[in-house]
This record gives C-alpha cells, sequence and structure tokens, in this order.
C-alpha cells in the first residue's frame, strides 16, 4: 500500500517543479517553452527536510538552452518568487574547480590594479564559457 503513496506523491513534486520552472520561463524570462522541449528534468541530491535541492533541467535543443541562459540576468527584476532563483550550467567537479581558479586569479589582478590606482574601480568579474574547457573571466562595470 505504501508504494503507491510514494510514486503519487513523488508524482506530484515532479509536477510541481515542471510546473514552477515553466512559470520562471514564461514569466520571468518571457520564453515559451512545450514540454516536448525538455529532455529531462529531475532533483538532484538526497531529500531532507529543509534542505533545497537544485533542479536538474535537460533541453532537447542547444537553442533554447541559449535562450533560456541568455535571459537569465532579467529574473532579478522578476516577480519577487523568481528572485531568488539562480540559473547555473552543470557543470563536472573539474570544471567548477577551474572556474574558481580563472575567478579567483581575476579577482586578485583587479584588487591588484585597484591597490596601484589608489581607487576603486566599479567593476565585478564574470567568468564566461564556464561548460567549455576554457573559460574566461571579464570585467563588467557595476552600475552605481
Amino acid at each position: 500500500m505504501k508504494e503507491p503513496q510514494n510514486t503519487e506523491v513523488a508524482d506530484d513534486r515532479k509536477a510541481g517543479d515542471m510546473a514552477f520552472f515553466y512559470e520562471i520561463c514564461e514569466q520571468g524570462l518571457d520564453i515559451s517553452l512545450k514540454s516536448e522541449d525538455i529532455d529531462q528534468m529531475y532533483r538532484l541530491g538526497k531529500r531532507d527536510d529543509g534542505k533545497i535541492r537544485p533542479l536538474l533541467v535537460k533541453c532537447k535543443e542547444e537553442e533554447i538552452k541559449n535562450r533560456i541562459f541568455g535571459r537569465v540576468s532579467e529574473l532579478k527584476s522578476a516577480d519577487m518568487r523568481f528572485r531568488g532563483v539562480s540559473i547555473s550550467h552543470d557543470l563536472t567537479p573539474r570544471q567548477r574547480e577551474h572556474v574558481k581558479e580563472v575567478r579567483k586569479k581575476a579577482m586578485e589582478e583587479l584588487q591588484a590594479e585597484q591597490e596601484r590606482s589608489g581607487n576603486q574601480l566599479n567593476k565585478k568579474i564574470i567568468v564566461v564559457g564556464q561548460a567549455s574547457s576554457n573559460p574566461r573571466a571579464i570585467r563588467v562595470a557595476v552600475r552605481v
């Protein structure tokens, strides 16, 4: 008797995750998706009370993924319920470490430049190409 109940609960959670993801795309990113556009969608990690687990979404086409990542900055100005949501590439541990090293080196260079010039530069570091074999850091002006 317990198994069907667990399956129903899991199905409800999955349906809720899917509905929320489609809402983020529609209302937060202004992107219309169909269920055929998504290949897989599932939560990562072990379920634990009070723990927020990432949702892994695999798009069927690279173009759909690119549209989503191209508009991800719009979440900052979206509904309040979407503002705490972040979207990022699913990286391997090696890729994450490489991105971390690239960011650290760029931050150290920026801080050294600020010390030499004696003033705070209104710049932030963004690492692009994270999912590639050659991520690189770029400086972006921060609006004050």
